[in-house]
């Protein structure tokens, strides 16, 4: 099991030659993330997950509370 995790590629060498322009590196993982209405997008934090993804669900309130301030003048 520790050989397999070795030998997968980290996300840095993934988007490393990939351009970036709007998107953040989940995108090129899991481009679900742009193309689903309930996707969660926070570029306060750097993420864009689905809202079923348990990095979502591990920073829950922050994401929420940082991505509801960067749009209150909307409401």
């Amino acid at each position: 099991a520790q050989r397999q995790d070795v030998d997968k590629p980290r996300l840095e060498e993934i988007t490393l030659h990939l351009p970036r322009k709007g998107v953040c590196a989940a995108y090129y993982l899991n481009k679900r993330c742009w193309e689903l209405p309930d996707a969660f997008c926070n570029h306060a934090l750097h993420i864009c997950r689905l809202r079923e993804c348990p990095v979502y669900n591990l920073h829950r309130e922050e994401m929420e509370a940082r991505y509801a301030a960067k749009f209150r003048h909307l409401w």
